[in-house]
């Protein structure tokens, strides 16, 4: 596409115009053949468009985070673990090493292992190195760190542009649940929740001068799909009754809190901490030690520390917050019966049928976890309500001709170029689209949608953006 640029996107629309009137003639297809077909239209044409990147922004961050590289490698091969580990086993620690590091740590510095491998050897992942605190570890995983953003997602981007621009593909074909994926280079792999990395890696994409980059995400899409597959009152009514916070209720539940004394980081543990892997396939004892942990650097309005609440309420070690988390997670389920009735039902039927059939006719074949047969349903069918949007927001903005224009997606948000005249018009056919007539294109939607969008300054880049209201 790159080199024939337009002619072979009109190549490929008149392809499939022809298997669209061919299919017609001999099938009566599922929805999801023409929301596939539709969709590859429109994301061809987001290939086609491209990203703007600012290259000398990468190539300084480059060369800052190879500073810092050789840096911390120098600190960490000199360093006095190391050359203990050096007299003891007679040869230079190699930090690439998982072998080094198990002997280093926790053979010769006698650290605890917290977690073990599949082996049953002890564990150096970045999960089990965080749970120890150690100034060589804590070093160690700043060097990882450093090293994922350089050579991970930075180089991905400066190898792939082209005239300041890269061209990711989005596939259909390659997620098993019937998500999108993005590959040369992976735009949907890019950090969001560190910090850190979210800023370096962002702040190099950025929008043209006169357009905002802009992110259109479905607002809790999955939570949505699940109470139209479960039809559970209890969820559809937290959805619908603005009164309503699930993820508040459930820390109040969790931390042994007032609806007033949950704020807003309290509330963040008992969405992403509990409800989220319940919702998930995780079980009690997970959701304990994830809220255990994330708890510890957290405080009540007041200044107490929770964990400090806790010890008051009777809960000071983490064996005592995994039997109130037992409870915790039965009354969760107790209130969502339904939402738990429906995905026995889902498991049930894959062992009768051998696949995971959503409402669009997508099915999932093969050998698949318990958690597999119940998020499949979920998470195929949230994507596959992005996918009927896009190319449909794509066409009006073509059809208003509007200079505004689509560049890619990521899971449950569209990204694109806003021109700054046109946001008002943006905002109101991609609200229409994506809530309005999706939702009146398919009756088994019973809840409402909605979408949250988020605009960076004019020409600006996508760590600048900042979300704004869709009304």
């Amino acid at each position: 596409l790159l080199y024939n640029g337009l002619d072979a996107l009109y190549e490929y629309r008149l392809l499939v115009q022809q298997l669209k009137e061919l299919r017609s003639k001999w099938l009566q297809d599922p929805p999801i053949l023409d929301i596939v077909m539709d969709g590859l239209e429109g994301l061809v044409e987001a290939e086609v468009n491209g990203i703007h990147i600012d290259l000398p922004y990468y190539t300084s961050a480059e060369n800052k985070l190879t500073l810092q590289v050789d840096t911390l490698t120098s600190e960490l091969v000199n360093s006095p673990e190391a050359r203990l580990f050096e007299q003891q086993v007679g040869r230079e620690l190699k930090l690439g090493s998982s072998k080094d590091l198990i002997i280093l740590l926790y053979e010769i510095l006698g650290l605890r292992s917290v977690k073990t491998t599949v082996s049953g050897r002890p564990s150096v992942d970045e999960d089990a190195l965080r749970q120890i605190n150690n100034p060589f570890v804590d070093k160690l995983l700043r060097l990882r760190k450093f090293l994922k953003l350089r050579d991970t997602y930075l180089a991905q981007f400066t190898r792939e542009q082209f005239s300041g621009k890269i061209h990711p593909s989005f596939d259909l074909h390659t997620a098993e649940t019937g998500r999108g994926s993005s590959s040369n280079p992976n735009f949907q792999n890019i950090p969001n929740r560190d910090v850190d990395a979210r800023e370096v890696t962002r702040r190099g994409i950025v929008a043209p001068p006169g357009f905002f980059f802009s992110e259109v995400d479905y607002s809790s899409i999955e939570v949505r799909i699940m109470a139209c597959y479960s039809k559970d009152p209890a969820l559809i009514r937290y959805i619908e009754d603005p009164t309503t916070d699930m993820h508040r209720d459930q820390a109040m539940d969790i931390f042994i809190l007032s609806r007033d004394e949950v704020i807003k980081p309290i509330r963040h543990i008992g969405k992403n901490g509990f409800v989220f892997p319940q919702f998930y396939g995780d079980w009690y004892k997970a959701c304990a030690k994830n809220c255990w942990e994330m708890a510890e650097a957290c405080s009540l309005a007041d200044g107490t520390l929770l964990r400090r609440h806790l010890s008051k309420k009777g809960i000071g070690r983490l064996s005592q917050f995994e039997e109130h988390m037992k409870g915790v997670e039965k009354r969760f389920w107790e209130r969502l019966h339904y939402t738990h009735e429906w995905r026995q039902k889902v498991v049930q039927d894959y062992l009768k049928t051998g696949y995971v059939e959503n409402f669009f006719g997508f099915r999932r074949h093969g050998y698949l976890s318990r958690n597999q047969v119940m998020n499949s349903p979920i998470q195929g069918t949230a994507f596959q309500c992005l996918l009927w949007a896009y190319p449909k927001v794509m066409w009006t903005f073509r059809r208003c001709k509007m200079h505004s224009r689509l560049i890619g997606q990521i899971h449950d948000s569209i990204c694109s170029y806003c021109h700054r005249n046109e946001k008002a018009q943006f905002k109101d056919i991609a609200r229409t689209i994506m809530c309005d007539k999706l939702r009146a294109a398919f009756d088994w939607i019973i809840v409402p949608l909605e979408v949250e969008f988020s605009f960076s300054p004019d020409g600006g880049s996508w760590a600048d953006c900042k979300g704004e209201s869709d009304e």
